[in-house]
């Protein structure tokens, strides 16, 4: 399993960080809930078909290389 990209972003300084790998079927969603122990990283396997259109958007968008975002549009259902 190869990675194809990954998007990292701070909301409110809680994580909120994908992984796209090339299965196409596995995502690994990295965040925190909230500043307390309890609420800190956090990990979720989450197919494409789970995810909004902005969330969706944002990988592409932080996705480096020609072949890459070609491979993730077509993971991503963007094509």
């Amino acid at each position: 399993m190869n990675i194809i990209s990954v998007s990292n972003k701070c909301i409110g300084g809680l994580d909120d960080d994908y992984t796209l790998y090339d299965n196409g079927e596995v995502l690994l969603h990295e965040f925190d809930r909230n500043i307390y122990s309890s609420g800190l990283n956090h990990s979720e396997i989450l197919r494409a078909e789970d995810l909004s259109k902005e969330i969706k958007s944002r990988i592409f968008n932080d996705t480096i290389g020609v072949t890459n975002k070609e491979i993730a549009k077509v993971l991503l259902g963007l094509s």
